[in-house]
């Protein structure tokens, strides 16, 4: 508590507190300042560095005991993020650091473990895959690391993150031009995605309007499998994204289960337009194909799903997902179809460069989604940014910045008085 003290003393005002001794008693302690603000600073400044409460954990438990803490903080989120650390942790981290003392890995540590880890083949039961480690992999051990270290923090075992930056030092940061650079070569040009729609249409065309709503909305596979005959307005044109399926860890000895949930931020939740092609295509899957495949199953109803496997509606019991289609399944039909487009290049004698590319997943369809509008449809960037759902603008620029359309030169004419004289630049008025 901040006081002025009596008489005239040089240095008037004084913090006054109270420290815990080891045996539990309170020693006061006394600071004295020349004004005001001083005493006002220090005690704002001792309240912040005051420990608040006991630690959450032993500050001297291993990286074991704090990963099992970060795990279990990160199953109360999205499915994915909690697999994408303990991912890292199971492969990389824990069977090298596994009983060390959390507070001895240090920033020299790490820096010296990742530049290994980048030099160092990948070996898969005994079989060498590539002769090192991709920047991205190193990238995600070292984000799982920070994690860890803000577990550590907040447990009091580190004052604050160790690792802060290291990327950069490392060079392991991803500028946004790196960025752009790798999303562009996962996004198809429209002669690729026409190429791409008539070959699904000829061998898989039961998931055709999938791929094509993935291509003309840009959402993400998992909220695709999650829509509900309800989410469509095909009279308005439009499409609710309210939820996605994602990973349940809540189900005790099933790693791999599902379950229903919010999309992957809050403005993942989202109202998408829908093309006039896709509309007229979705028309004719709800109205005719369904109903064509209730007949030939003899179901009392149509599932709710938008897609969905062909499956008895009164089998799905209380399972939130029964009768979705599972995204692994949707991956092996893709990958299926780009390898006969590339074989077929093959075997017609295209130079290498000239194939149809083997690497497009679903995801794919999103970057094209967004490649076609800006470089072809010129929408503004914050259109695109609510259709896909970002949270901020600047995720949209940083990854789709290279497809905006160049900076026309005389843009801000627009702007004269109607009427305005007009004069060359570098000319004064007549």
């Amino acid at each position: 508590m901040v006081r002025k003290g009596k008489g005239q003393r040089r240095k008037p005002f004084k913090d006054e507190w109270y420290d815990r001794q080891p045996d539990g008693t309170l020693k006061r302690r006394t600071k004295w300042f020349a004004t005001k603000q001083e005493a006002d600073d220090h005690e704002d400044q001792r309240r912040k560095s005051r420990p608040m409460g006991r630690p959450s954990i032993d500050p001297g438990s291993t990286v074991e005991v704090v990963a099992q803490r970060l795990k279990a903080l990160t199953e109360l989120r999205r499915g994915n993020t909690a697999r994408f650390y303990a991912s890292n942790l199971d492969a990389h981290i824990l069977p090298h650091f596994r009983g060390w003392p959390m507070r001895d890995v240090d920033r020299g540590t790490v820096m010296d473990f990742l530049l290994t880890m980048r030099k160092a083949p990948v070996i898969r039961d005994g079989k060498t895959l590539r002769p090192r480690h991709a920047d991205s992999t190193v990238r995600g051990i070292l984000a799982t690391f920070s994690k860890l270290a803000a577990v550590a923090v907040s447990s009091q075992i580190y004052p604050a993150n160790p690792f802060a930056r290291l990327g950069a030092e490392l060079g392991l940061a991803a500028k946004p031009a790196a960025r752009r650079n790798a999303v562009k070569k996962k996004a198809m040009t429209r002669p690729q995605l026409t190429r791409f729609r008539a070959a699904v249409e000829a061998m898989a065309p039961r998931l055709a309007p999938l791929f094509l709503l993935l291509a003309r909305t840009g959402l993400r596979i998992n909220e695709a499998l999650a829509l509900r005959v309800v989410d469509l307005d095909l009279d308005a044109g439009t499409l609710r994204v309210e939820r996605e399926k994602v990973k349940d860890h809540k189900v005790p000895g099933k790693p791999d289960a599902w379950t229903i949930g919010p999309p992957k931020s809050d403005h993942g939740v989202r109202t998408v337009r829908l093309t006039p092609q896709l509309a007229t295509i979705l028309r004719r899957w709800l109205e005719v194909d369904r109903a064509k495949e209730k007949l030939r199953h003899g179901w009392p109803v149509t599932p709710p799903w938008l897609f969905y496997v062909e499956r008895h509606p009164g089998t799905y019991g209380d399972d939130p997902c029964a009768g979705t289609f599972d995204d692994s399944n949707v991956r092996r039909v893709m990958r299926t179809v780009l390898r006969q487009l590339h074989e077929a290049d093959v075997k017609a004698g295209l130079p290498v460069d000239a194939r149809f590319p083997r690497h497009f997943t679903p995801h794919c369809f999103r970057h094209t989604f967004a490649s076609l509008l800006l470089s072809e449809g010129q929408k503004p960037l914050q259109w695109v940014k609510e259709q896909l759902g970002h949270e901020s603008i600047k995720l949209t620029s940083d990854t789709y910045g290279s497809w905006l359309p160049a900076v026309d030169a005389t843009g801000n004419d627009c702007l004269d008085d109607d009427g305005a004289e007009a004069v060359s630049h570098g000319q004064g008025r007549t």
